[in-house]
């Protein structure tokens, strides 16, 4: 049987709606409240995500642009401890995974959600708000930022409102129930008044109040409901009052937001221009730093390396990368001591230190350098690192040993000229006496001894010529030569000169162009050289001597070593001998060094042979290996050297001129004992002689001498007037006279300032009597063949 609920009487009607109305009003607080607070708190939320995921993607910008993970991670963890931020995800323009940062390091950032640019979503769990944004640069993307923000703090707090609202409804609902209920028998009437103004409240009019009527128990529940309405008005304001307060708390926070990001733009901006304004500073010192010749290196205060320019690569051998920020590279084993008390002087010192010393290239070789080092200092002059300038002193050092050498050969080139000038005088006496000896003397044994003193006395003249040569002090008479001839005409002489077990090979080249040269100095340099060949090869060998044409160019320097590029009469002579070893090569031409024994060599045959081609501008090359023999290349070149060397020297030939009484020399010569035996060679010829000991007693005996002169024979080197001036002077007075000048040498000024020419002759001292008549008639000769 279905049984019916039926309301019976007022108060259970009453009761039943008083509790329906007191019901329906806790409900609307329960559930009316706590969600306007939700929504409320939820747009909270939502602003403060969006602030945190703005700034941070501003801020990740410059990070993302040139690569800097440490940056970006910087930003996101700064990020990362706003309050109620989970993670951040921040992905590249292709959607990579570039960096992640999540509030607590325990727990990892979730990536696997791909969010588009622009979306925001409430998760699954509804615990969490995801939102993202683009990160974009004039324009251009390059990548996205996701923050996952947590709702847990707002769930807890409408929690707790609901709770607490539902605590008030329950309180509002059961005291409503037992006001009903106490006066639910007596209140009827006034009951609708309160129902309607309920039912205006419960439309969210609470403003409205109930109105007290003449029923007590109506009043006291009008008030009770009156109060009940004014503690929801005051909760209603107490929520508001806290909403007013999240409100501006999440404005002032915002605002400081702005202004951090407002800073950090500046901050940025700033930054950027000093890096800017450092990296052109640093370039610029950079370039300064690899134009300079020097090498420069910096190191920190462990000496390890922090700067390496390009002229120390050059000087060491070792790249930049390959030093930077290790130890310095070019200290050798047995420097390391001297190098750590160069250290610790530098740190103790305060200003640079220099100091010649040696230090160690790539390839192990040693290098000399000048090298500089002081300590560099910041702005407050405290030391941060080491400053080192290193001068390769190589090329200085050779200049140095070259000039060393040339003041010696200088020197020893001055002693030369002046024994050889003595020696030759000395021996112009001894060949005199001996050619007047033999003239008269009949005994054949006696005349065997002559020819012997006479012979030595020719050897020693044959070894001042070559003082003379080396010293560059003997007058050269340079002609056109043919080197092929000279060969010829020498060939039977060297001969004579080898060994029988020696072969002898020559292969000319024929139809040669003439060189400019002097033909003795050019035959002694080949002498000296199958000499010196011959005496390499004392058990037998081959001596090889060639002569060919070639041009040497530019591209040619590795074949001709040192060779001025140009056309050349190349003249070789090799030999199958035991070689040389690079220390003798390097003083082969050194004066008076030989490897010979003593009493076999003089040690100026090579000088000699290099003073010779160095004259003739020509170059000689040396290719030895010891036990397997000795190569001499000289390069002679083919053009003039200078004209005004060249001269018509007066052949000394034999003449068709007899000497007679009529012929009168006026003889200068300063030394007594030369001037003695030369006067005895010309009276001895039939010359009539005037000597004297000077050119200022010539000039007088000259003056004063009634009859006429037909030949002066002057010393060239005299105190006081030299011959050119006494020969100068005399002839303003006797231009008739002939000149013929002697000396045991002559300086370059005085050998190239035209003695030799159409009517003076030249005698090298030592000379026989032969020679001087010789040279007297040609003299003649040529005064009587010239034009009035």
């Amino acid at each position: 049987m279905h049984s019916r609920f039926v309301l019976r009487g007022i108060r259970q009607k009453l009761l039943f709606s008083c509790s329906l109305l007191l019901a329906s009003i806790a409900l609307f607080v329960v559930i009316f409240f706590p969600a306007r607070l939700q929504r409320q708190a939820m747009r909270a939320s939502v602003a403060k995500a969006e602030v945190i995921r703005d700034m941070a993607a501003y801020s990740l910008t410059a990070g993302l642009i040139f690569g800097d993970t440490a940056a970006v991670h910087e930003v996101l963890s700064g990020a990362a401890n706003n309050r109620g931020v989970q993670s951040l995800v921040v992905r590249d323009s292709l959607g990579r995974v570039f960096a992640t940062e999540s509030a607590d390091s325990s727990t990892p950032a979730r990536v696997a959600e791909t969010t588009a640019a622009g979306a925001a979503f409430v998760a699954e769990d509804g615990l969490t708000y995801v939102t993202s944004t683009d990160i974009v640069h004039n324009n251009v993307r390059f990548g996205t930022l996701a923050v996952r923000i947590s709702l847990a703090d707002l769930h807890r707090e409408v929690a707790t409102a609901r709770q607490l609202v539902t605590a008030v409804g329950a309180l509002i609902f059961i005291i409503g129930f037992m006001v009903v209920y106490a006066i639910s028998a007596l209140v009827t009437r006034p009951l609708m008044a309160v129902s309607d103004t309920v039912k205006r409240i419960a439309a969210g009019n609470l403003a409205l109040r109930a109105v007290e009527t003449s029923d007590a128990e109506v009043t006291q529940l009008v008030r009770a409901f009156n109060h009940m309405v004014d503690s929801l008005a005051g909760a209603q304001a107490d929520l508001a009052n806290i909403n007013q307060q999240l409100e501006g708390r999440v404005e002032a926070r915002t605002a400081e937001l702005r202004h951090a990001i407002a800073d950090q733009r500046n901050a940025q901006h700033a930054l950027s221009e000093s890096e800017s304004q450092a990296r052109s500073t640093s370039e610029m010192l950079q370039s300064l730093i690899d134009v300079a010749p020097q090498a420069i290196l910096t190191t920190d205060l462990d000496w390890r390396v922090t700067r390496w320019n390009l002229a120390a690569e050059r000087l060491f051998g070792w790249s930049a990368p390959e030093v930077l920020g290790k130890p310095v590279p070019f200290i050798g084993d047995d420097q390391r001591a001297s190098f750590r008390r160069r250290q610790q002087m530098v740190a103790a010192s305060s200003g640079a230190s220099t100091e010649e010393l040696l230090r160690t290239r790539r390839d192990g070789s040693i290098v000399s350098v000048l090298l500089s080092t002081d300590c560099l200092l910041d702005k407050d002059q405290r030391t941060t690192g080491y400053i080192g300038v290193a001068t390769d002193l190589t090329e200085r050092k050779l200049l140095e040993e070259q000039l060393r050498q040339s003041q010696k050969m200088e020197a020893i080139g001055q002693l030369a000229g002046g024994v050889a000038h003595d020696f030759n005088n000395i021996l112009t006496v001894i060949t005199s006496c001996a050619s007047l000896l033999l003239d008269d003397e009949r005994d054949a044994e006696k005349r065997e001894d002559l020819q012997q003193i006479s012979i030595a006395a020719t050897r020693a003249a044959a070894l001042t010529r070559q003082l003379l040569t080396f010293s560059r002090k003997q007058i050269v008479q340079l002609q056109p030569v043919d080197v092929d001839f000279v060969v010829r005409d020498v060939e039977p002489m060297l001969r004579r000169l080898l060994f029988e077990n020696i072969e002898f090979k020559t292969r000319l080249a024929g139809n040669l162009p003439e060189i400019t040269a002097d033909v003795p100095q050019l035959q002694q340099v080949i002498m000296n050289l199958v000499v010196n060949a011959s005496d390499a090869m004392p058990d037998g060998g081959t001596l090889s001597l060639t002569t060919n044409g070639i041009d040497v160019g530019e591209s040619d320097t590795v074949a001709h070593p040192g060779v001025v590029p140009g056309r050349y009469v190349q003249l070789t002579v090799s030999d199958t001998g035991t070689g040389m070893d690079a220390a003798t090569m390097a003083r082969i031409f050194e004066p008076f060094f030989t490897t010979k024994e003593i009493g076999r060599g003089t040690g100026l045959g090579l000088a000699t042979t290099y003073a010779v081609v160095a004259q003739l501008h020509g170059h000689i090359n040396v290719f030895s290996d010891v036990g397997r023999g000795t190569t001499f290349k000289i390069y002679l070149p083919f053009h003039v050297i200078d004209e005004s060397l060249i001269h018509s020297a007066v052949p000394v030939t034999d003449g068709d001129f007899a000497p007679t009484s009529e012929t009168t020399v006026l003889l200068v010569e300063d030394e007594d004992s030369v001037r003695r035996s030369v006067r005895r060679m010309l009276e001895q010829r039939g010359y009539t002689v005037l000597e004297a000991p000077n050119g200022e007693a010539g000039l007088a005996l000259a003056a004063g001498f009634g009859g006429s002169i037909d030949i002066l024979m002057t010393d060239i080197m005299m105190p006081g007037m030299n011959g050119r001036s006494l020969a100068d002077s005399l002839l303003v007075a006797r231009p008739e006279i002939g000149v013929v000048f002697m000396s045991g040498y002559t300086d370059d000024s005085v050998s190239q300032s035209g003695l030799v020419d159409e009517t003076h002759a030249f005698l090298q001292k030592p000379f026989t009597s032969g020679q001087v008549a010789v040279a007297i008639q040609n003299v003649q000769h040529r005064r009587v063949l010239a034009p009035a």
